[in-house]
């Protein structure tokens, strides 16, 4: 727990997620999903569709499980 004033700090275990999810590489969507969460800069709906419209064509095939890392992420944060 960090003590400090204006400091908002999560544990947020990452890496067991995207052990469950199957691909530990998946941690860094679990992380914004939760920051996101935690400081809604842009809506999560928003960040998916910038990736899908601006994500090379080989790796489009990766969205739905990076989409779901990243839900998965924001569900934690939101407790």
């Amino acid at each position: 727990e960090i003590e400090r004033k204006g400091i908002q700090s999560l544990l947020i275990p990452a890496n067991e997620i995207a052990e469950e999810l199957g691909m530990v590489r998946l941690a860094n969507m679990i992380m914004m999903g939760a920051m996101l969460a935690m400081k809604p800069i842009l809506p999560l709906d928003a960040v998916k569709k910038a990736l899908e419209e601006h994500i090379p064509e080989r790796h489009k095939k990766t969205l739905p499980i990076n989409f779901k890392a990243m839900d998965k992420g924001y569900d934690f944060a939101k407790g």
